[in-house]
């Protein structure tokens, strides 16, 4: 029985690995330790608020991304990301440990190239990301409290002034949304509404902004038969884009995910969205 304090020990460890993963599932990897205080140092002088209608009640949880913790607002309408604080803790603990400070440094370089596509979004690709308002800097102004309301149910009251978050209009995600419109036989608004998205990204680098993470099945989706952009946070500043030599041959690049798509499960699109790429010029 020599071993059975060894074994003790695994078997313990090793549920405690299999209970931290349940409760992981369980709340979607949310704590309000995550979320709270994740705004960038320096009070902000902006005196914007966001629309008064958007906070009228409580915000449920909705998924979870690497960046972010997205709430959906009680009409459906709004989605309320909150900025997720990975980076920074793990930048935090690696200073502490000898031999990681790289390993730190990446993530704080990680977490300012986050903030910065944030702050491009907003400023250059409002309407194409479909972004209502942003805080990443500590207000006092805002007086105000949401109400969220986790995974398991949970309520928790959070000060908006002292967080970090973004507020963007609910969107359909990009493929379902076309197959729902292939179902209703409505192929007509299904070309305008490519024939937007694939403008909107020729507009997106005339601008002279790069995007390093187009995916159509997770990052895209439809508003009111409009694309938008629902992944803010893989935007940086590159003049070349704006090159119909650099552009061009990045639409198409783009776009071949859509057109294999297409072709597999919606092949009345297929030949628009062909057309419509060798239009780019």
């Amino acid at each position: 029985m020599k071993y059975r304090p060894f074994i003790l020990t695994v078997a313990f460890g090793l549920s405690m690995v299999v209970l931290s993963r349940l409760c992981h599932h369980a709340t979607g990897g949310f704590a309000m330790a995550k979320v709270e205080s994740t705004v960038l140092p320096g009070l902000s002088d902006d005196k914007d608020l966001p629309p008064e209608e958007m906070f009228t009640g409580p915000f449920t949880y909705f998924a979870r991304g690497l960046q972010c913790f997205a709430f959906v607002s009680e009409d459906g309408q709004y989605i309320l990301k909150l900025l997720n604080s990975r980076n920074r803790d793990k930048a935090a603990i690696c200073r502490w440990i000898p031999g990681l400070e790289e390993l730190g440094e990446k993530a704080e370089m990680k977490e300012a190239l986050i903030f910065n596509s944030y702050e491009i979004a907003f400023r250059e690709l409002k309407e194409e990301t479909g972004l209502i308002y942003i805080h990443l800097h500590p207000t006092t102004h805002l007086n105000r409290t949401v109400t969220l309301i986790d995974k398991l149910g949970i309520e928790h009251k959070l000060d908006l002034d002292k967080t970090g978050f973004m507020v963007q209009k609910k969107a359909d995600l990009f493929y379902p949304y076309l197959a729902a419109k292939r179902k209703q036989g409505d192929l007509e608004t299904a070309q305008k509404a490519v024939g937007e998205l694939v403008d909107m990204i020729v507009g997106r680098c005339k601008k002279g902004v790069w995007d390093n993470d187009p995916l159509f099945r997770t990052n895209f989706g439809f508003v009111s038969d409009h694309p938008i952009e629902m992944d803010v946070g893989c935007f940086t500043i590159n003049p070349r884009t704006a090159d119909p030599k650099v552009y061009v041959p990045e639409v198409r690049r783009i776009t071949a995910s859509l057109k294999d798509w297409a072709s597999k499960n919606y092949p009345e699109l297929s030949s628009f969205i062909e057309d419509k790429v060798e239009q780019v010029k």
